[in-house]
Parts: C-alpha cells; sequence; structure tokens
C-alpha cells in the first residue's frame, strides 16, 4: 500500500481537499494513485506519517512556508531529514502553483488577476495565499477562501506544466510512480 499524507483539512465542509488532491494526482498517475490522507495542520500531518507503521511506502507533501532555498533547514528543524527521499513541499505553499498558471485564475475568477501577480517566479513570493486573497477580493467569485477555492483550482491546474515548474512536484510524481510499480 502506498500512502500519501498531505497537509490540509480533512474537514470536508467546504470542499473536499483530498478529492481535488487526487484529481490533479490522477492527471499523470494514470490509475496508480496512493491512498491521500489529509493530515490537517503541518504538526499533524508529519505525525501521521511518522506514527504509520503498517508500510513504508510512505510520503509526505507539506508547504514550505519558506524559499525553496531553505528547504534542507526546514527538514531539519521539522525533524524530516531522515525521511527527506519521502518528504516533498509545495513551495512555498499550494497557492504557488495556482499563481504558476495565471491564466486559471483568470477564467476560475472572472478578472484578470494575471496583471497583479509580480513578474517573478511564484516559488518567491513569500505567503502566496495572503497575495491571492489581496488580488481577489473585488472579483466576481469574492476573496480567495483556501478549501472552497482550492478544491477547484487543484481540480483545473495543468499537472504537466506543474511538474516543469516545480521540481518537488516532478519528483513526487516519479518517486509515487516508482513506488507503485514495486507493488
Amino acid at each position: 500500500m502506498v500512502i500519501l499524507f498531505v497537509e490540509g483539512t480533512a474537514d470536508d465542509t467546504n470542499g473536499d481537499l483530498r478529492n481535488g488532491f487526487a484529481t490533479l494526482l490522477g492527471k499523470t498517475l494514470k490509475g496508480r494513485m496512493p491512498r491521500i490522507v489529509m493530515g490537517d495542520s503541518r504538526e499533524q500531518t508529519i505525525k501521521k506519517f511518522q506514527n504509520e507503521k503498517r508500510t513504508t511506502k510512505k510520503f509526505l507533501l507539506i508547504d514550505l512556508d519558506a524559499p525553496k532555498e531553505k528547504r534542507t533547514e526546514v527538514l531539519y528543524e521539522l525533524k524530516l531529514q531522515d525521511a527527506e527521499a519521502n518528504t516533498f513541499f509545495m513551495i512555498q505553499e499550494t497557492e504557488a502553483w495556482f499563481l504558476s498558471q495565471p491564466q486559471l485564475l483568470d477564467e476560475f475568477f472572472g478578472e484578470a488577476i494575471s496583471t497583479k501577480i509580480p513578474d517573478r517566479d511564484p516559488q518567491d513570493i513569500s505567503k502566496p495565499n495572503k497575495e491571492l486573497q489581496k488580488w481577489t477580493r473585488q472579483s466576481p467569485k469574492g476573496k480567495y477562501y483556501k478549501v472552497r477555492h482550492a478544491v477547484e483550482l487543484l481540480k483545473k491546474l495543468d499537472a504537466e506544466k506543474l511538474r516543469n515548474d516545480f521540481p518537488d512536484v516532478n519528483q513526487l510524481i516519479l518517486t509515487l510512480t516508482h513506488a507503485n510499480a514495486n507493488l
């Protein structure tokens, strides 16, 4: 059994994040999906990952909440250095993925959000969640809401472009593909 522990709420009152991630990953994994477990906070997700004893094929996907250059430092801070090969980051947060595909945001929010995004690598935007909230507050869909909007945006992301833009996403896909092939 392959399990992917993902930082994010398991409460589906405002949208099913697990389903959003499953849809996104399913675009490239083609039916060879891991069991996805939403871990709630970063700390709770790490604890669930570390306490899983039923399988050695377990992986972790969490926000880095820091620039990509801090990856190793954050691994040590979180005491994940021994699990580095099984730990993947959303850099800085999931919202950086959305900012990397601005045309998707324009279509989704019904407004030219892309004109508000600074001309730099989305991975270098600190707190992309807060920035997205600011840039969408006057949009026809209203201000970005982390769970409700994220679920729909995850499903609409271009998975191949995401792999090209974010090395951790590409490595996660390759690792999950390899783990599933060896079952």
